[in-house]
């Protein structure tokens, strides 16, 4: 089997570094799918313009790309210049760091609500790292709070469709598809609302770009409730388990509350949100010796490049003091990812909160359950006990 798809397999999912490690920089898988793990050729492609990240060109023809089609043009961080840039541009409008700013006292409200509610124990992905991110993303949209169980169910089906190496029997995920169905519906009703009674949230902004089509807006606030919600989920639920997992550290940043940056910078290092990203090679790529072929998919593999030791010392040792370098956890280039502000700032304060307030705080499970998504990698669930909440 090949070393990749052997990291795929669910029996893997805990922990898949050991197999990753046992790659080369940059290999051909036998079924001509390529896989980079060193850090610099991992950086390189991300950035090189011959590979594209349109999912419509992972088949030459057929099912994927009518089916693609039939759900209308993918959002921009899945579609390449000029489409893609001509979209960014108009969101990120709409999307700066003055309004990330300002979602800081909402976020530390609703930490300091769930730690209320739960005294002596929760499970840190269901209690929070789901709802926490769903609930700041329905604020910037404009989405009403009644609304916003339906958004979380939309987002788990909407991730498991996300980055699949897919195979011929599988190439349909059905509840992926009717949730963006449905989601695409509703967004289209609010958006209606929108446009004839605006609230001042990023709906109604959008509601009014004239550059933009109704499915281009659509497809954006997709795109938003994915990248602004499952980056973190991860993030949370990641980052709780090394720090209970290297209980020095909890306690440090217990103490330390300024500690939490470099924290939050090592746990997108070394467990990061989104293992890998898939592309399609546009032309012949000459790169580490060897020559990736045009038509040929592409699997830039972010988790092992940030444990690639000609980087970084010990990599598999969780460490926030070490040297500070620039990470591959949110990409490089114009697909860096949108939500990666916003992620870092709901990771700083649920973690800071959480290590600051909870009382002697242990896994229940270890190692505990994953998610089906081999690309979102992280806990479907992470259940905690603790002797109490500090106020």
């Amino acid at each position: 089997m090949n070393l990749f798809n052997q990291a795929l397999e669910f029996e893997n999912r805990p922990n898949p570094y050991p197999i990753y490690a046992q790659m080369g920089p940059l290999h051909r898988q036998d079924d001509g799918t390529w896989v980079a793990t060193s850090k610099d050729v991992i950086a390189q492609l991300l950035v090189d313009p011959r590979l594209s990240s349109d999912p419509r060109l992972k088949t030459a023809a057929g099912r994927i790309e009518v089916e693609v089609e039939a759900m209308g043009r993918p959002p921009f961080l899945l579609l390449d210049p000029p489409h893609h840039d001509r979209l960014r541009r108009l969101v990120s409008k709409h999307f700066g760091p003055a309004l990330i700013a300002s979602l800081e006292p909402r976020i530390h409200a609703l930490v300091a609500d769930c730690l209320d509610r739960h005294p002596t124990g929760m499970d840190v992905i269901g209690d929070l790292a789901y709802p926490l991110p769903v609930q700041i993303i329905c604020d910037i949209l404009g989405v009403p709070a009644k609304d916003e169980p339906r958004f979380r169910d939309w987002s788990e089906k909407l991730a498991d469709t996300l980055d699949l190496l897919r195979t011929p029997e599988q190439e349909y995920n059905v509840p992926g598809a009717v949730a963006h169905l449905d989601l695409a519906f509703y967004v289209s009703n609010l958006l209606a609302e929108r446009r004839g009674n605006p609230q001042g949230d990023m709906l109604s902004a959008l509601s009014v770009e004239t550059e933009m089509s109704d499915l281009e807006i659509i497809q954006t606030v997709i795109l938003l409730l994915l990248a602004g919600h499952e980056t973190t989920v991860n993030l949370i639920g990641n980052g709780v388990l090394a720090l209970l997992r290297f209980p020095h550290c909890w306690a440090r940043l217990a103490q330390e509350a300024d500690w939490i940056e470099p924290v939050v910078e090592e746990i997108l290092r070394f467990d990061p949100p989104i293992q890998f990203r898939t592309r399609t090679a546009l032309a012949p790529i000459p790169i580490d010796g060897q020559v990736i072929p045009a038509g040929a998919q592409v699997v830039l593999l972010l988790a092992a490049g940030q444990r690639d030791s000609k980087h970084f010392a010990s990599p598999n040792v969780f460490d926030p003091d070490r040297p500070v370098q620039p990470l591959l956890a949110f990409g490089l280039g114009i697909h860096f990812c949108f939500g990666a502000p916003l992620a870092r700032l709901e990771g700083r304060i649920a973690l800071g909160e959480l290590a600051r307030r909870l009382q002697e705080p242990r896994l229940l499970e270890d190692p505990p359950p994953y998610r089906k998504n081999p690309a979102l990698r992280g806990p479907s669930s992470l259940p905690i006990a603790y002797a109490g909440v500090r106020p």
